[in-house]
């Protein structure tokens, strides 16, 4: 029996993994003893993709109430050391996200699917789905948080998808007044001790810090991700390829000389 040559073989392998990476992918459920969040999900991934996108009749401030919350209905809290790809979901990625000890998705369907992770991870979410629809949207990072900043009536609010928040303040406005952010995070269901740590993250206002979309918060990342979701296809089709390359020019010159010329 002719052996496959290696390469075939490792396309062949690579294709079927990519074949059952559309059925085996991480996925983060009410179930995870990882989880850090006080509120289990309620709600399906198809749910939140018939509600994601904002309808003619509704408002920008009544959308992004109910994107918002969404997100938070959606997205478990787990640290992203948890929420790595599978080897079946992504090989390129996989390897990536054990270098890095964690990782994150910018692709939103992925993030929406798996289900989970830190702050980072939500706003990405909002800020994706926002863009997308061409309303302005921004991440700012503070230091131990991750939220949004959306532009409603040439006025940036602060939006945090975590904990279901909009602040309907301005950055300058949170930073001045940290107590107002102590009361809506009250508000919003959250511990004392709680609430005082984001009164004091937004209050110091030297490393808080702008970026135009979850693309550029992670750029390098960012490309690798996009790259790999073709590259995981492009190695074993060019491996393919290679091979019959590879045959076509074993074959063509024995061929070639073997031929008998008559001369008539």
């Amino acid at each position: 029996m002719k052996k496959l040559p290696i390469s075939t073989l490792i396309a062949s392998i690579l294709i079927i993994n990519n074949i059952i990476g559309f059925f085996v992918y991480k996925t983060i459920d009410n179930n995870n003893i990882n989880i850090l969040d006080d509120k289990l999900r309620t709600i399906s991934e198809k749910k939140f993709w018939s509600h994601a996108y904002k309808t003619e009749k509704q408002t920008i401030d009544d959308y992004l109430l109910i994107l918002n919350e969404l997100i938070t209905d959606r997205m478990l809290i787990i640290n992203p050391k948890y929420t790595k790809p599978t080897f079946f979901e992504n090989y390129v990625l996989y390897f990536v996200s054990m270098y890095l000890g964690k990782y994150e998705w910018y692709t939103t369907s992925k993030a929406i699917r798996m289900g989970g992770g830190f702050c980072s991870q939500h706003a990405f979410v909002l800020n994706n789905i926002l863009n997308e629809q061409s309303i302005s949207s921004r991440i700012l990072a503070l230091s131990g948080h991750v939220v949004n900043e959306v532009k409603i009536e040439n006025k940036w609010i602060v939006v945090d998808p975590t904990y279901n928040v909009i602040f309907y303040h301005s950055l300058c406005e949170l930073e001045s007044d940290p107590e107002l952010v102590y009361q809506i995070y009250i508000k919003a269901g959250r511990p004392e001790k709680e609430a005082k740590k984001w009164k004091t993250i937004y209050q110091s206002s030297g490393n808080n810090w702008h970026f135009m979309s979850s693309k550029i918060y992670g750029l390098k990342i960012y490309l690798v991700e996009k790259v790999s979701l073709y590259i995981i296809w492009i190695i074993p089709f060019f491996l393919l390829a290679l091979n019959v390359f590879r045959a076509n020019t074993r074959f063509a010159p024995h061929s070639f000389s073997n031929r008998k010329i008559f001369l008539y």
